[in-house]
């Protein structure tokens, strides 16, 4: 008789952070230092998501954090780039409220 393994399928779990959004709450963490330019760090972020794809296959959660995602006029593209890229199950927006 033939040993069966079961193998879970490992689950990749991930953060996309939109550094130097700038959030209206002007709290001392992010008032206080430079994040650089947005859209750089958003490329960034995107890059890193490309190598993640690369190594792994699959996705299955990406979390966007960072200040306040909700105030990033862009956000709408970010998520849609995300799901084209990655199609994970979950996208979670981290957010003040």
């Amino acid at each position: 008789m033939e040993e069966i393994k079961n193998v879970k399928e490992k689950k990749i779990a991930t953060n996309f952070v939109l550094h130097a959004s700038k959030c209206t709450n002007n709290c001392l963490f992010c008032s206080q230092k430079d994040f650089g330019d947005i859209e750089t760090n958003i490329e960034e972020e995107f890059q890193k998501l490309e190598n993640l794809m690369n190594s792994t296959g699959k996705i299955e959660m990406v979390e966007i954090s960072g200040n306040d995602p909700c105030e990033y006029p862009l956000l709408p593209d970010i998520v849609k780039r995300i799901r084209e890229m990655t199609n994970p199950e979950h996208i979670i927006l981290s957010s003040h409220g």
